[in-house]
């Protein structure tokens, strides 16, 4: 292929390696712009489905956002009627979800249901009745009829495992605001795809006392994401966390299981997007066209499990664009190309046609037995005409070379011979040389040894010094850590001393209290005692009142015989003896009553005088153990006095040692810096030394090479001799002017 290649003409190379390099530009460009616009398109259209995604996310989620709100002001709603009467609490809570239903189209039906009892207290009185089981509970229903008026009748399913058992119980459990699966109602004919958004409702002390249900039909969702299309045959989707389709443009797959997250290398993708993220990727597919999807959850109201709308478009739509483009630019890439090796060939042919014309004649020269004289012919200014006039020039310099070679043939012959005879004595001079040197290097060695015999002695000296200086470190950092000890120990002391001067001031108090306490509590003593005693006197003037008591009881009976004795005449002082004995009775009653209060009066103060005088003795005792406690505070703070003076002198002495330390550590610095310097100065000498024996080697080394170079020399200027024959032999060969 290289010999090939190398017998090309110049107009065919050109052409290949020109037209070769443009093309293969051209073709780089074209690889890279249609790269870039794929790139570019697919970036684009990855953003374009994201944003789409997100406006039409943001529709639905204000959408339900509204429902939700709707709810949560019904059930608001339904709960104040709380403070209505509760005799027509359930005709009003009918004619509000009517009016909610009535007034917002979106809903296909609503609902509420309540524990037993809670909304009226009424449930018995209603159960049974029209609109009510036999619980009572008031749980009515309002759907739209085929004209889509609403219409009344009872909620079932909600406590005998029905679609709306789980989210009910849910509800009421959790307070939490829910959203049920998909669920299909028949009506008449037609079956519908259901959704509903159940909410609780709470009273003021946030109880869940029922709920409130909002039902959707799922193909309305279609007028909010179903009219959105996407390049040709894109289309949105709308599923839940369960990855059931609540929308899709073919309605046979409306509550379907979604096929995206079948795979479970997808299910860390599908995670993310319920936990908030939006996702927009490719989808590679080996049975139909590769996809584009975009996904962005919806978060409704409370409820914690998002729904998410999905947008849908095959691969090649999103790329038509760049396609185009691409086909465009390789129609003018190989035009393009087509131009540039006609306009190469052109070039080639015109730059090729002067060099032939030149290479014929530098045959001709070449030819001519080495003819000087011949000269190209110079056709134009540009480069090759200008090679022209470069080489006659040549031609003309090199005969003036030949001229000079010949003048100088002749001199080089004499040269010759003199330098074969200087050579011979140069030999003579290198031998002496090498041998002076041997001398000098054997000097050189016995000097070296003995340098490193000293160098090795102070590096002994050396080491020495550091490990000295090493232990003085180590003994100016214990005392320095004695020192901080020493000052933490006399600050901790110091504390103490003045903790102990509050301390003092404090018992003083309480002594001086507990002297307060005790003298108060013995005035209580005392004045229980003045009590007690006039207690027993009440108990005497008690006994004379019980005595009095008695007497008149019993003069009031003698009074009553002898009444009895006188007959009518005497039934009025009859009358009178009978109230005297009432009163005498009720005064031995009260007689009794305030006997037995005033012992247990007595007992109390008993016990009184007994609590007084253990809590004086106790008090006592406490006055006792504060003495004793200052006693032994004063001792302590004496202690502490003499143990803050000896820490004093200790910490002087110490800081006497550290700084007698310190002085030591300063000189022993000082001399480790002085052997440094000497170990230096040999270890420079020892490097001397060993650079002059090196130089001594290479000397030798050199007078040697000296000596064969001289050698070669005089064997070279035999050979120059010869060779200044043969070249005065081939400079005759030349024509040129003389």
């Amino acid at each position: 292929m290289k010999n090939i290649f190398a017998n090309l003409r110049l107009t065919a190379k050109m052409v290949l390696f020109i037209g070769g390099a443009v093309l293969a530009v051209l073709f780089i460009s074209g690889f890279m712009v249609w790269r870039g616009a794929r790139a570019n398109t697919r970036a684009m259209a990855l953003a374009y489905m994201a944003t789409l995604t997100q406006r039409e996310a943001a529709m639905l989620d204000s959408e339900l956002e509204a429902a939700v709100n709707i709810g949560r002001t019904t059930a608001h709603s339904l709960a104040s009627l709380m403070g209505v009467d509760a005799e027509i609490r359930r005709a009003q809570g009918n004619e509000l979800l009517r009016a909610v239903l009535a007034g917002n189209p979106r809903f296909y039906g609503i609902w509420t249901c309540w524990e037993p009892d809670a909304f009226d207290g009424l449930d018995s009185e209603y159960a049974g009745s029209f609109l009510h089981d036999e619980t009572g509970r008031f749980a009515p229903i309002w759907r739209r009829d085929g004209s889509g008026t609403p219409k009344i009748s009872l909620l079932d399913g909600y406590r005998d495992g029905g679609y709306l058992t789980e989210a009910y119980n849910a509800s009421i459990s959790s307070a939490e605001e829910s959203v049920l699966k998909p669920w299909t109602l028949i009506t008449g004919e037609s079956t519908l795809l259901m959704t509903t958004f159940v909410l609780p409702i709470k009273n003021r002390w946030g109880r869940v006392i029922g709920t409130v249900g909002l039902e959707m039909r799922l193909d309305a969702f279609s007028r909010i994401i179903g009219d959105t299309r996407l390049y040709e045959t894109g289309y949105m989707q709308l599923m839940n966390a369960d990855e059931t389709l609540l929308y899709h443009p073919i309605e046979e797959k409306i509550g379907t299981e979604a096929i995206e997250f079948r795979d479970p290398k997808e299910a860390p993708v599908w995670e993310n997007i319920l936990s908030g993220a939006q996702e927009t990727k490719e989808y590679k597919s080996s049975v139909s066209t590769d996809l584009v999807k975009s996904f962005v959850p919806v978060f409704i109201g409370n409820i914690f499990d998002p729904w998410v709308v999905c947008s849908v478009v095959p691969l090649p739509e999103t790329m038509k664009e760049a396609n185009a483009l691409v086909s465009y630019l390789l129609l003018v890439f190989m035009a393009g190309g087509a131009f540039i090796l006609l306009a190469v060939l052109a070039l080639a042919r015109s730059l090729s046609r002067p060099i032939i014309q030149a290479g014929a004649a530098l045959e001709e020269i070449a030819g001519g037995g080495g003819n000087l004289t011949n000269r190209l012919a110079v056709a134009g200014n540009d480069e090759i005409g200008k090679l022209a006039k470069d080489f006659n020039r040549f031609l003309e310099s090199l005969a003036r070379i030949v001229k000079s070679i010949r003048g100088s043939v002749h001199r080089l012959e004499e040269v010759g011979i003199g330098l074969a005879s200087s050579m011979e004595q140069t030999s003579a001079a290198v031998y002496q040389i090498n041998a002076n040197i041997e001398s000098v290097k054997s000097q050189v060695i016995h000097q070296s040894a003995g340098i490193t015999e000293t160098t090795s002695t102070v590096e002994e000296i050396s080491r020495n010094i550091d490990g000295l200086s090493s232990g003085i470190e180590s003994q100016v950092r214990s005392i320095t850590d004695s020192s901080a000890s020493v000052e933490q120990m006399v600050a901790n002391v110091e504390s103490v001393a003045k903790n102990l001067e509050k301390n003092e001031t404090h018992f003083n108090g309480l002594t001086a209290a507990s002297e307060t306490g005790y003298s108060k509590i013995k005035d209580v003593i005392d004045r229980i005692t003045v009590i007690e005693k006039q207690s027993q006197g009440l108990s005497a003037a008690n006994s004379i009142v019980s005595a009095i008591a008695a007497q008149t009881n019993l003069l009031a009976m003698n009074a009553a015989i002898e009444a009895a004795h006188a007959g009518d005449a005497g039934s009025g002082f009859a009358v009178v003896a009978d109230e005297i004995r009432k009163l005498a009775e009720n005064a031995a009653l009260q007689s009794k009553t305030i006997s037995r209060d005033l012992k247990e009066l007595k007992r109390s103060i008993d016990q009184v005088v007994s609590s007084s005088t253990d809590a004086g003795d106790a008090f006592n005792a406490v006055r006792t153990s504060v003495e004793t406690v200052t006693e032994e505070h004063r001792q302590i703070k004496i202690s502490m006095e003499e143990q803050s003076v000896g820490n004093i002198r200790i910490l002087e002495s110490l800081g006497k040692m550290k700084d007698e330390t310190m002085s030591v550590q300063t000189r022993s610095d000082q001399i480790r810096e002085g052997s440094g310097a000497i170990l230096s100065e040999m270890q420079e000498l020892v490097a001397i030394s060993l650079k002059i024996k090196e130089s001594m080697d290479e000397m030798t080394v050199g007078t040697a090479e000296i000596n064969k170079a001289v050698s070669e020399v005089v064997a070279l200027a035999q050979q120059n001799k010869e060779g200044i024959c043969e070249v005065s032999l081939e400079i005759g060969n030349f024509t040129v002017d003389e």
